[in-house]
């Protein structure tokens, strides 16, 4: 409805509690930001955390649970009917009315492709540049602003690499992850699904609901993510489907670069189901399942 922000408004000035909801964060920030600055607070609603998807199906954490979360994610309507359809629906109805539609593009195809190929690469490095030569777009703003489409859409999260130089964070190359596993699961091209890049999506998401300033760190070796607090470097996290002989050097090496870079003596490698502890001249790693990590973040946020 045009000027509904005007009505809005006014009924608050009646002393009217309102929620509003919208799909797209552009939408909401300019239209509440004219009328209501000032008298409104935003908050984010993504799709089930793995508590809640343990509270709406009534059990508690388990192998078989934690499994089904990876590979189904937490919109409601899918865990309720167990229908691909719906996830393969919303997923276009998020691209087709929440982008094409209101910004005008004709390119609906191009747009329904890039999404696709985004969704099979979840957890892979990605530049504007690069998608621009595969999708053969001239320009280098028009994907920008396809990228920028999709993130405000909420349908997939662009992971900054740390950079003390702001303008390096820019041209760098950033990770691509999706707002639900499931979205992954049925709409990805990939012929077999990678148990270790769906893992890597759910921590990214359990950490994006809790933190927004978050990053990647790579040098000689790559830490996954990075959390900041009040422009600090507060916790490392390293992501992991099975720990073995053969990648342990590389993940640890991940988390000892960035220890040193950032100036800390702790950090956590998230796995599926391994757990154990490294304590080595004063650095502490923890190998920790994912539902456990979870109980932990949620006790530390007193949900």
């Amino acid at each position: 409805m045009p000027q509904w922000e005007g009505f809005v408004r006014f009924r608050l000035d009646e002393g009217y509690a309102i929620f509003i909801s919208g799909s797209n964060a552009e939408m909401l920030s300019k239209e509440l930001g004219t009328k209501l600055t000032g008298r409104h607070i935003s908050m984010e609603l993504f799709p089930f955390s793995y508590k809640e998807f343990l509270e709406f199906i009534g059990e508690e954490t388990s192998a078989e649970n934690t499994y089904t979360y990876l590979k189904g994610g937490g919109f409601p309507e899918y865990l309720k009917t167990q229908m691909p359809e719906v996830l393969v629906q919303a997923f276009n109805d998020i691209l087709i009315r929440d982008i094409a539609v209101r910004y005008h593009l004709k390119q609906h195809l191009v747009l329904q492709q890039l999404a696709v190929w985004l969704v099979s690469n979840v957890g892979k490095s990605i530049t504007g540049n690069s998608l621009r030569k595969i999708f053969n777009i001239a320009s280098s703003s028009t994907m920008s602003e396809y990228l920028n489409y999709l993130s405000d859409a909420y349908l997939f999260f662009f992971l900054p690499k740390y950079s003390f130089s702001a303008k390096a964070q820019l041209v760098s190359a950033r990770k691509v992850y999706c707002i639900d596993n499931g979205f992954i699961e049925v709409n990805s091209l990939s012929a077999s699904a990678d148990e270790g890049r769906l893992l890597e999506n759910m921590v990214f998401m359990e950490i994006r609901r809790r933190w927004k300033d978050v990053f990647y760190y790579t040098d000689k070796c790559e830490c996954d993510f990075v959390v900041f607090e009040k422009k600090k470097a507060t916790k490392l996290f390293q992501v992991c489907w099975q720990v073995t002989e053969d990648n342990i050097g590389r993940e640890m090496e991940g988390l000892k670069d960035a220890m040193t870079f950032f100036g800390l003596n702790e950090g956590q490698i998230i796995t599926y189901m391994q757990q154990d502890v490294f304590e080595e001249n004063g650095v502490r790693v923890e190998l920790i399942p994912f539902h456990a990590w979870v109980v932990g973040l949620a006790t530390d946020f007193h949900e």
